[in-house]
């Protein structure tokens, strides 16, 4: 495939554009996904090819869309400096991950209409700011880093989006990480699912005769686990009553029935995506397959329940006849 770099010169000084061609090319050009637009245009050129089998990226609607702000601080000598911490509020979601040097790179997940978003005027407003919001945070962060978070423009998370059916084009080109599946960064499974990507490639290009062969292979093996991959991070990120019926209700259902049949049924989503043995289409079938046995569980306790209701109330009701009954002979 050749891959063509467009422009134009326009006056002294302008950029000079130049066209590579090559053999194979492997596009990791993350969310940006130049290449992987390009293969979309052509395959939409196919005519008479149908639908499912066109190359496409599928896009899915933000409904849950925040910004984010990089906050550094140093916690004190007597925290642990080995492990996340993070913080949870009505108006924001904070969360820090240590670094090498002791410092920590917090992340701060806020609305786009919030006050921060907006911009604060200077930084005494930003303490204040911070002294509501995260007051166990706030003391740790200095006024050259809060200039810095001032002078810095919110950044947006990527879009859930993924690329299908495969992940190649012919024996000359193959997407992998973002540019194959891109999701919101709080699990930390789009940077792991790329690495996986590259095994899953190198795996593949070592075991096939052919680059055709290969690439087939790692699409069979990685386009289904991308399209899992975004929709059980997408179900993750709802907002209101979906995020009840997609995340915290099955949280809780999960947490009974592995609580008193661990046997029987997984550990809710969340536990097993900490599980790197398990692909994500296992985690969504071993999912929905125990979903379903839990609806029949309770489908079939509240059958029970309701005719053991109707049971005692008809018991009740004929008592209470034989009891009225027997009032009315002795009056006759």
């Amino acid at each position: 495939e050749e891959a063509e770099a467009a422009g134009a010169e326009a006056g002294a000084g302008a950029a000079r554009t130049e066209e590579v061609a090559a053999p194979f090319v492997v596009a990791s050009d993350g969310a940006r996904r130049t290449v992987a637009v390009a293969m979309e245009a052509e395959d939409a050129g196919r005519r008479w090819a149908p639908p499912w089998d066109k190359f496409r990226i599928v896009k899915y609607e933000d409904t849950s869309v925040r910004v984010y702000k990089t906050v550094p601080f140093k916690p004190p000598a007597d925290w642990r400096g080995d492990i996340n911490y993070s913080a949870r509020t009505a108006a924001a979601n904070f969360d820090a991950l240590p670094t090498l040097d002791g410092t920590y790179c917090g992340i701060l997940l806020i609305k786009p209409d919030d006050t921060f978003t907006k911009g604060l005027p200077d930084v005494p407003a930003a303490r204040a700011y911070f002294d509501e919001l995260l007051p166990q945070f706030s003391p740790m962060i200095t006024d050259d880093a809060l200039q810095g978070i001032l002078d810095k423009e919110p950044s947006r998370l990527p879009l859930f989006r993924y690329a299908a059916p495969r992940l190649h084009r012919g024996a000359s080109t193959v997407l992998l990480g973002d540019a194959v599946h891109s999701v919101k960064p709080y699990f930390g499974l789009g940077v792991n699912a790329a690495f996986e990507d590259v095994v899953a490639l190198g795996d593949a290009l070592d075991a096939a005769p052919t680059v055709g062969d290969a690439l087939s292979a790692f699409s069979r093996a990685r386009a289904a686990e991308a399209r899992v991959l975004v929709s059980l991070s997408r179900s993750l990120d709802r907002s209101g009553v979906r995020a009840f019926l997609s995340f915290i209700g099955p949280l809780i259902l999960d947490g009974i029935f592995h609580g008193a049949l661990p046997a029987v049924f997984a550990p809710n989503t969340l536990a097993m995506l900490q599980k790197p043995e398990l692909s994500f289409v296992h985690i969504r079938w071993r999912k929905r397959a125990d979903r379903a046995a839990q609806l029949a569980l309770l489908a079939a306790a509240a059958t029970a329940a309701v005719q053991l209701a109707c049971a005692v109330l008809g018991l009740a009701a004929r008592a209470l006849a034989r009891t009225a009954l027997g009032a009315a002979l002795r009056t006759a």
